[in-house]
Parts: structure tokens; C-alpha cells; sequence
């Protein structure tokens, strides 16, 4: 637990476990060279016992009100993805991907969190079968991609793709 202010100024404790500090990490990709380079030093603080940096990303991150970003990113998830799948199907992939991991790291889901858990306070229900087909249409599209994207997968774009011809 880190006693800190947030950006009101106001007194905030943010409580940051194994996994937020993981995920904390996964997200300063997001913010390209700024975010790599206060990476290794917010790493040495958290094990120095000095959470303060680490606290202070945190609540940088949380959406203030009135703004969608969230929401819409976990109504996507827990809709389109989660709905979909279990703990245990997720955790079975992982494991194919990387059978030499140990199953603590798997379980870590980037990005998402905790989505599983989280799924039930969106409320977002489960996509169709028919939302989730691919597309199919003859309409001009950009389709964009590369190396510092952090969470879309290039060949997620070719599979975009291929109904679009």
C-alpha cells in the first residue's frame, strides 16, 4: 500500500500487488520510449520498498469521469472475447504457446487484467455468433499496423484482410 495523492491533489492509497505492478509495466509500452525508459528505475524503487512512482502511474492511468476509453475497452472485451472463453481455455493456449513457462506466468493477461473477474461488473453480455464473423465487403479500407503497436498483432491485420477483397 502506497499513500500518495492523486491528480486533485487529494489523499489516495493504491494498493499495488503482484499483478497490477506486472500490468503497470505492460502498459508503459503504451507510451513509447517515455514509457521504456522510467520503466528499469520505477522497477529498482518498487524493490527498494519506494512505491511512490509506481502509485503515481497508476493513478495517472485511471479514466477520469465522463470519458468512454474504459468502458468501451472492457465492454469490447468482456463482450467479444471473454464471453467466449474460460480461464482454463485461455491457460490451456498459453500453455501450448509457451509449454516451458510455468503456469504463474501464464496466468498474467496483459492488457485485459482481469477480465474474467472483471466481466460481471460491465455487464456487457456475450456477442452473436454472426457479430463475431469476419467481415466480407468490397469497401476501400486502411488497414494499419507495426512494430510499436503493443496489442494489435500484425497478422491480426492480414486476417482483417482477407475479407476485404
Amino acid at each position: 500500500m502506497v499513500e500518495t495523492t492523486n491528480a486533485a491533489g487529494e489523499p489516495a492509497v493504491v494498493n499495488i500487488d503482484g499483478y497490477t505492478f506486472a500490468n503497470l509495466i505492460v502498459q508503459e509500452r503504451y507510451l513509447g520510449e517515455r514509457g521504456f525508459a522510467s520503466v528499469p528505475s520505477m522497477i529498482h524503487d518498487v524493490g527498494s520498498g519506494d512505491g511512490q512512482v509506481a502509485a503515481t502511474m497508476l493513478l495517472s492511468r485511471t479514466s477520469p469521469p465522463g470519458l468512454v476509453g474504459y468502458g468501451l475497452a472492457f465492454g469490447a472485451y468482456c463482450r467479444e472475447m471473454v464471453a467466449w472463453a474460460t480461464p482454463e481455455e485461455v491457460a490451456a493456449r498459453a500453455k501450448e504457446a509457451l509449454p516451458d513457462f510455468p503456469d504463474e506466468v501464464l496466468q498474467f493477461i496483459p492488457v485485459a487484467g482481469r477480465a474474467f473477474e472483471d466481466r460481471a461488473i460491465w455487464i456487457a453480455g456475450a456477442a452473436t455468433a454472426d457479430e463475431l464473423r469476419p467481415v466480407h465487403s468490397d469497401v476501400p479500407v486502411l488497414i494499419l499496423g507495426g512494430t510499436f503497436d503493443m496489442v494489435t498483432l500484425f497478422a491480426w491485420g492480414e486476417t482483417v484482410a482477407e475479407g476485404l477483397w
